[in-house]
């Protein structure tokens, strides 16, 4: 929208004109008159203008369109309507100023009139300083009494008061744990700078610490012991690890004495071996001679081939394998009971060892729930024994199992682990089912 000054000649630029068929060619050399310019002045009906002048062209299609002081003589929205044959319609907008308003917004020489004198009347100074007069008489501020009173009263607080106060602020802080100040250090370098700092304030907020009072309670209760509690508490250690009495001690010693009375004064190396012990050893009378007692003995052979070859482990064996089962007649005896049990178990199997006679088997049969104890455990892969073939026959009808046009598949107890695979196909005449795998 363009402004006008109110009954000022003005030569507005119009357009641009163009060709009514493309919508883009210009317009250069149309005619416009006097009556081909309508104009409607604040509303009111379309007229031609009064200015009689006719649009001389400008350049691109804009022409120069003359207004005189009638046209602008209206104040507010001055519309312009032109439509000349061939090209399309033009139109403009346009607001119509008083004088001074134009003068102080366009042209600069003037002011609007919002100065004092507008706003107060012909003495603009007397009717501001009686308006402020009046402001400051019904401002009623504080005397200087009055404010230093006010003033005084913010030292009033007595130490009791800031202790309590303090004491409160402490009781009220909750400072965080160990575990949550690992939290929280673990993820400082994903935050950001207000995160962090609502996080401390958090923690701060959360913190419990305890009071002077607290503490002070705290650290007296340390030397409350009593020496008759320090005492008893040394006697109760004393007693619970049970150390040795001394009677317990010399009891001690005493068996010391008797095992160095019985192995000699040098102690556990024995100076002589008796007779008497050899004879306990190998089982005879005490009061055999070691002669009697080695005789026909392992030590006697080993003591006779002292100064010839040793005895060797194999001739050992053989010594022993190698004695007549006629021999061993002692009942009650390894070799004879060993004789006994072989000839029971032969008598039970028959003459040919495991081979049980037929005369053995009558009369027994497989007990009704004998299958029962044969573990149906599932093989995890194709079967290698009777039972898993038998335990996968079954699974393969009456478990989960797969058929597509090319793989048969057979699955664990969890249903998704295959554990059997074979290749399927079918040329139309014959249909394979692959070895599984």
């Amino acid at each position: 929208m363009q402004w006008l000054k109110q009954s000022t000649a003005v030569t507005l630029k119009i357009g641009p004109f163009l060709d009514a068929s493309d919508g883009d060619t210009a317009e250069t050399a149309l005619t416009i008159s006097q009556a081909d310019v309508r104009l409607a002045k604040n509303g009111g009906a379309f007229a031609q203008k009064n200015d009689a002048t006719a649009c001389t062209h400008d350049e691109n299609g804009w022409y120069g369109c003359p207004l005189n002081t009638t046209d602008t003589g209206t104040l507010g929205r001055l519309q312009l309507a032109v439509h000349e044959s061939g090209a399309l319609a033009v139109w403009h907008e346009c607001m119509v100023l008083p004088a001074n308003v134009y003068d102080a917004l366009v042209a600069g020489s003037d002011q609007l009139e919002v100065d004092a004198t507008l706003i107060e009347g012909a003495d603009a100074s007397d009717q501001v300083n009686a308006a402020c007069d009046t402001a400051l008489a019904d401002y009623d501020g504080p005397t200087k009494a009055e404010m230093d009173s006010g003033f005084a009263g913010l030292n009033d607080v007595s130490a009791a008061e800031v202790n309590a106060q303090c004491d409160t602020a402490l009781a009220d802080y909750d400072a965080p744990t160990k575990a949550e100040m690992d939290s929280g250090f673990a993820g400082l370098n994903d935050l950001s700078a207000a995160q962090v700092n609502a996080e401390c304030d958090t923690a701060l907020a959360d913190y419990d610490a305890a009071t002077k009072a607290e503490m002070d309670a705290a650290f007296a209760a340390l030397n409350d012991l009593s020496a008759a509690e320090v005492n008893a508490q040394c006697d109760t250690a004393i007693a619970d690890a049970s150390l040795a009495t001394a009677a317990a001690l010399a009891t001690v010693d005493g068996n010391v004495d008797a095992i160095l009375a019985d192995t000699g004064t040098d102690g556990v190396i024995v100076a002589e071996l008796k007779a008497s012990a050899l004879a306990d050893l190998f089982d005879t009378d005490s009061g055999t001679t070691y002669g009697a007692a080695v005789a026909g003995s392992l030590v006697k052979e080993t003591a006779d081939n002292a100064g010839g070859s040793a005895l060797t482990l194999a001739e050992i064996a053989d010594a022993v394998w190698d004695e007549a089962a006629a021999g061993h007649t002692d009942a009650g005896k390894a070799g004879r009971q060993l004789w006994t049990d072989v000839d029971a178990i032969l008598a039970d199997t028959g003459s040919d060892g495991v081979a049980v006679a037929a005369a053995s088997k009558t009369g027994y049969k497989l007990a009704p729930d004998g299958f029962d104890s044969i573990t149906t455990t599932a093989p995890s892969g194709v079967a290698s024994n009777f039972r898993e073939m038998v335990v996968q026959l079954w699974r393969r009808f009456f478990q989960k199992a797969t058929m597509t046009s090319t793989q048969l598949k057979t699955y664990a107890d969890d249903g998704s682990t295959p554990v059997t695979t074979q290749t399927i196909s079918d040329d139309g005449t014959t249909q394979t089912q692959g070895a599984a795998s």
